[in-house]
Order: C-alpha cells, then sequence, then structure tokens
C-alpha cells in the first residue's frame, strides 16, 4: 500500500509453485478477493490516520471457505513499506513504478515456474535442519520421518 492506495499483491511463499494459483479464474477470484477486502475492512481502519500511515505492507491470509467454495480473509501483519521488508515476486528496484502506484493498476503475481536453485534450496534446508552427510538429523519427535526424505522426494520428482 502506497499513499494509501492497494498497488500490489503477491503470492506470500515465492519459492513455491502453487498449483491452484496456476488457474486464471482462481487468481482473478482472490485478486478481486484481496482487493474488496482492504477496501471494505482495512483502508476504512487507516483513512483517519493517512498523514502517518498511508504506506505499508500488509501480509493477508486466505482461507477457502468449503461451504461457499469463497476465500475468507485475515490479517497476518503489518510491515514498514521500505526495502528491509521483503517484497516477495516484487522487487524494490525494479518494480518501484508499480509499487508505487504509479502504473495506476493492481498488479497480483504467482511463481509460475519452479524454483530454479531447488538444489540449492534443499541443501539450505538441510543444513537448517541440522542433517549431517549421512542424511541424520537429530530429532524432536521420535517416530516421525525424518524431513530430508521428505526433501530427497521432492528433489526426485523435480529431477525426472
Amino acid at each position: 500500500v502506497h499513499q494509501s492506495n492497494l498497488t500490489a499483491i503477491s503470492q506470500y511463499n515465492y519459492l513455491c509453485k502453487q498449483y491452484h494459483l496456476q488457474d486464471e479464474n482462481t487468481v482473478k477470484c482472490i485478486k478481486a478477493t484481496i482487493e474488496n477486502y482492504w477496501r471494505t475492512r482495512i483502508q476504512p481502519l487507516f483513512d483517519p490516520y493517512s498523514d502517518q500511515y498511508s504506506n505499508y505492507v500488509i501480509d493477508i491470509g486466505l482461507i477457502e471457505n468449503k461451504t461457499t467454495k469463497q476465500y475468507d480473509c485475515i490479517v497476518i501483519e503489518l510491515n514498514p513499506f521500505e526495502r528491509t521488508t521483503h517484497p516477495s515476486l516484487f522487487d524494490w528496484i525494479k518494480d518501484a513504478d508499480q509499487l508505487r502506484g504509479e502504473t495506476n493498476q493492481l498488479e497480483m503475481r504467482v511463481q509460475t515456474d519452479y524454483y530454479p536453485y531447488i538444489e540449492d534450496y534443499i541443501e539450505f534446508l538441510l543444513e537448517v535442519n541440522y542433517c549431517n552427510e549421512l542424511n541424520e538429523a537429530s530429532s524432536d519427535r521420535p517416530g516421525m520421518e525424518p524431513y530430508f526424505m521428505f526433501l530427497d522426494q521432492i528433489k526426485t520428482q523435480l529431477s525426472s
């Protein structure tokens, strides 16, 4: 949100290609849902304080209502409209015009490709999960399949 205008929407987890987000109609529905939620529920709360809170990044979660087949929205968190806030599928420099609302059009981006360096990402996750060269990890959940086995399965599927 820049100068009290919703300027960009991005898939939160930019590392994952979400299959349901590959459908254009689904993306349009999600975009309209978020835009409507922001205009009717969020913007009115900030309008009285626009001199202080006109620029921010807001994380909005969507929960699919299985009964109505529509989405309910919730606010996850607010962040400063600063380069220290991750822009997900946008870039603070390359997409400055879009993020600052200079295109006068709300844009929504979703990941359409697989993460290009999946091996690096998997290696990073293994390191974070304290896996050693023998693919062993200490676990505080005995009996559960180690996370690295799941990652190995993904790696095999993506490379075939």
